[in-house]
């Protein structure tokens, strides 16, 4: 049914067969002396190749007409199935896989994987205002792209064909998190055969290093390993005040600087503000309310009143532990503590396997095998309050035993929780461990951040729900010509507005958004 030709036959079959179904039934009513219904009874059920046998033509004339019946109307009505099914195919397929024309893909992120990682860094980039387009070889995890709300397709291999649909060599960045390594491999060198200049992040395992990565083409390589333990050594020092980096932007106005407590910033600058509270794990960020218990402020403060100095007389100080305890043990998180740059005497592992224990011994630590029914006793004889514990159990079963035993022991170590999703860090957060910290999320920040800052762009305050950002209206901004009203519909909270020099902390819902201004928007995030 695609071209002339097949439409005529279809056309020439179908009105055949009409005939032949008004001629059976005729034949019967007159030649063979039936009733109408039992006429049209006989039609169906020889169409349907059933053939009961109760009705059976006797005249030379209607069994002639039967067998033009049975030869065309089979016939068309077999036809007719399988244009049907061809057609429901075809309209699956379109809808499951890349479209055979070009996407409309202004402002675009390609994203080949759909990763936990992928996830949060898709939701990210679309609440940033990024065109996000998710590809996978999986048709449940396309399946469930779209559930959270992305355009996503699915790939049966890497083409050149699906690059250009994907307008690639206008695509502002291209993130992988393809599990197969020989088929990153292929999608990167397919594109730098195209001679794109596209940026390609991927997340890559240690077999792909950063030397390989740049001969492939591969912008910037990320492993869980030193991510983790960058963090954890962020964790561990005692900031008064922690500058958001890569804020040096043009055109940007303000400077995102969180603050270990509320404080009078007047001694230097005379213009500041209040953009959202932050609990002490970084993680829970809510707009500013005089309510609210939280102890970490991110203020907003005017790039032209920022003082540098405050940077000299906040600065870091450092925590010393008397010893570091890593709760589980893996060959990942052997190559964590080769990261881990805390000042410390030792650092030992707490297990509650006898396989974690031995594969830590091979490894030269002094590791502790905890008895599961009651480890109470092991750990008041092990650590002391000036300990930090570092839990990265596997299964969050053993990290919440350890975790919650230590809180019930006698001794208050420092606890840094390692977890893999909102709801348990939801569960970590009840435990009251010092802070919980998310390789997942912290992948896709560092992903975001350094992208950000490659193309100019103001970065995020991001945590694991939440993030707070300044977006610069320029030139061609979709937001131009909206009021700040849609803006709150669409989930955004409106923290501070700069228009015309103006400062404006409550803007009025009815004001028109136009080229020029600088909003510091806050946005809860559904990853």
């Amino acid at each position: 049914m695609e071209t002339i030709s097949n439409r005529r036959l279809f056309r020439g079959l179908l009105i055949l067969s009409l005939l032949s179904y008004l001629a059976a039934i005729w034949a019967f009513i007159v030649l063979e002396g039936k009733t109408p219904l039992e006429a049209v009874y006989f039609v169906v059920v020889t169409l349907s190749t059933v053939g009961f046998g109760d009705i059976t033509p006797s005249h030379p004339v209607t069994q002639v007409i039967v067998i033009l019946l049975i030869t065309v109307g089979i016939s068309t009505l077999a036809y007719i199935t399988q244009a049907f099914a061809e057609k429901i195919v075809t309209r699956s397929a379109d809808i499951v896989f890349l479209p055979s024309s070009k996407l409309s893909t202004e402002n675009h992120v390609v994203i080949y994987g759909f990763t936990p990682v992928a996830s949060y860094i898709a939701a990210y980039l679309k609440d940033r205002f990024f065109n996000v387009v998710v590809l996978d070889f999986e048709e449940e995890k396309v399946i469930l792209a779209r559930k959270k709300g992305f355009e996503a397709y699915l790939l049966l291999d890497v083409f050149s064909k699906d690059l250009e649909i994907l307008d690639i060599e206008q695509a502002a960045v291209v993130y992988t998190f393809i599990p197969d390594e020989n088929l990153t491999i292929k999608l990167v060198l397919t594109i730098r055969e195209m001679n794109k200049a596209v940026p390609i992040y991927s997340k890559t395992s240690s077999e792909i290093t950063q030397e390989l990565a740049r001969m492939l083409g591969i912008t910037r390589t990320y492993h869980n390993e030193s991510l983790i333990a960058s963090f954890i050594n962020f964790l561990s020092g005692k900031r008064e005040m922690f500058l958001l980096p890569h804020q040096d932007v043009a055109g940007s106005r303000f400077r995102m600087v969180l603050m270990e407590k509320e404080m009078d910033l007047s001694r230097y600058c005379s213009k500041y503000f209040p953009a959202a509270r932050v609990g002490s794990n970084l993680e829970d960020v809510e707009v500013w309310s005089e309510r609210s218990s939280l102890n970490q402020i991110l203020y907003a403060i005017p790039q032209e009143e920022f003082d540098r100095s405050m940077i000299g007389d906040m600065r870091e100080k450092r925590e010393v532990y008397d010893k570091i305890f890593i709760g589980g043990f893996s060959r990942e998180i052997h190559h964590i503590i080769g990261h881990i740059t805390i000042e410390n005497q030792e650092i030992d592992i707490l297990t509650f396997s006898e396989d974690e224990h031995r594969l830590a011994e091979e490894f030269g630590y002094n590791s502790i095998l905890i008895e599961k029914a009651d480890p109470i006793p092991q750990i008041e004889e092990n650590l002391s309050n000036k300990d930090l514990v570092i839990n990265m159990f596997e299964e969050a079963l053993q990290s919440l035993n350890l975790s919650l035993s230590i809180r019930k022991s006698r001794v208050s170590p420092v606890i840094f929780q390692y977890v893999k999703s909102p709801v348990e860090h939801e569960i970590f957060k009840k435990v009251k461990v010092d802070r919980v910290f998310s390789p997942r999320m912290l992948t896709a920040r560092a992903m975001i951040l350094i992208f950000l800052a490659k193309i100019q762009q103001c970065p995020s305050f991001i945590t694991e729900e939440h993030q707070v950002f300044e977006h610069i209206v320029r030139t061609n901004d979709h937001l131009i010509g909206r009021k700040v009203q849609r803006l709150k519909k669409d989930g955004y909270k409106l923290l501070l507005l700069d228009r015309d020099g103006e400062i404006i902390s409550r803007p009025r819902e009815d004001l028109v958004i136009k080229e020029g201004d600088n909003l510091v928007l806050y946005k809860s995030i559904e990853t």
